[in-house]
C-alpha cells in the first residue's frame, strides 16, 4: 500500500509541477518512478487476469470557488487509476455557490460500446463528472484540463465519449509507468485504447508442424523399408555364397 501510494503520489507530483503551474497548455511530463506500478485493478478482468484481482477506487473531492472560479487541483482515484489535472478557474464560479464537487467512478468500457476499428479497450473506462455542490447543476470545463489514465497492457491512444461515438484525443502514452494522459476540453467517459493482441496463431503457422511431421513421417517409414529390404536380400543371398564355397573345395 505504502508503494503504490508513493508511486502516485511521484506521478501526480510530476504533473502538478509541469500542467497546473507552468503556463500554457499542458506539456508531457518528467517521471521519476523507481519500480513498476501495483497490479491493474479491473470492473471486470479478462480471465486471465480474474484470480487475485481487486476492485478499483472511485473518488469524491470537493473544490472551493473563489474569485476566479475553482482552485487548482490534482484529482486521482486512490489507487491511482485514474487521474484529472485542473488548473487554477477550470470551473467558473456561480452565485450563491462555493464549492464544486468532483467525482471520478470506474466503468466496464464494453457496457458502453465497441471500441474504433483496429482498436481494443486497454483497462476500464473512467467517467468524470463535476456539478455545483448546492444546486446540483453541472459544472463544465472552461479551461483544458489533463486526463490520466493508467493501463494494464499497451495502450496507445486516450478515448472520450462523444454521444455516440469515442474521440481519440492524440494521447501521449508513458510506457515506463504504463500510463497514457490527454487535454480534453470536456468531462464525460474516457477509456485508454491500443492495437489488438493476437490470439491465435496464423493458420499457415498452424499448418506447417501437422505437414513437418507427415514429412518426417514418410522419411522414416521410406528409411525402414529400406533397411527391411537390405535385410532380406543379405539373407538371401547367404545360401548361395555357401554352396559355391563347398563345390570349389571339394
Amino acid at each position: 500500500m505504502k508503494r503504490r501510494a508513493l508511486w502516485g503520489a511521484v506521478a501526480l507530483g510530476a504533473y502538478i509541477a509541469v500542467v497546473v503551474w507552468m503556463p500554457g497548455s499542458p506539456s508531457r511530463p518528467l517521471f521519476d518512478v523507481s519500480g513498476p506500478p501495483p497490479p491493474y485493478r479491473w470492473v471486470n478482468p479478462p480471465a486471465q487476469f480474474a484470480t487475485g484481482n481487486s476492485k478499483p477506487e472511485s473518488t469524491t473531492h470537493d473544490l472551493i470557488l473563489g474569485a476566479v472560479g475553482s482552485d487548482a487541483a490534482s484529482i486521482a482515484t486512490g489507487d491511482g487509476q485514474a487521474a484529472m489535472i485542473l488548473k487554477e478557474g477550470a470551473f467558473a464560479p456561480r452565485k450563491g455557490e462555493t464549492t464544486v464537487v468532483f467525482r471520478i467512478d470506474p466503468l466496464d468500457p464494453a457496457t458502453i460500446g465497441v471500441p474504433p476499428s483496429g482498436l481494443r479497450y486497454d483497462g476500464n473506462a473512467y467517467r468524470f463528472l463535476a456539478a455545483y455542490k448546492k444546486s446540483g447543476v453541472e459544472a463544465k470545463l472552461v479551461q483544458p484540463a489533463s486526463v490520466v489514465l493508467q493501463f494494464p497492457i499497451v495502450a496507445t491512444a486516450l478515448l472520450r465519449r462523444d454521444g455516440n461515438a469515442w474521440t481519440d484525443l492524440k494521447a501521449s502514452p508513458l510506457s515506463v509507468s504504463l500510463q497514457v494522459f490527454a487535454t480534453t476540453t470536456q468531462l464525460g467517459v474516457f477509456v485508454a485504447a491500443g492495437p489488438p493482441i493476437p490470439t491465435e496463431t496464423p493458420k499457415s503457422k498452424r499448418k506447417f508442424p501437422a505437414a513437418l511431421v507427415i514429412s518426417l513421417g514418410a522419411a522414416g517409414a521410406a528409411v525402414i523399408a529400406g533397411l527391411f529390404a537390405r535385410t532380406r536380400a543379405r539373407k538371401r543371398r547367404k545360401p548361395t555364397t555357401k554352396t559355391t564355397a563347398t563345390k570349389t573345395t571339394r
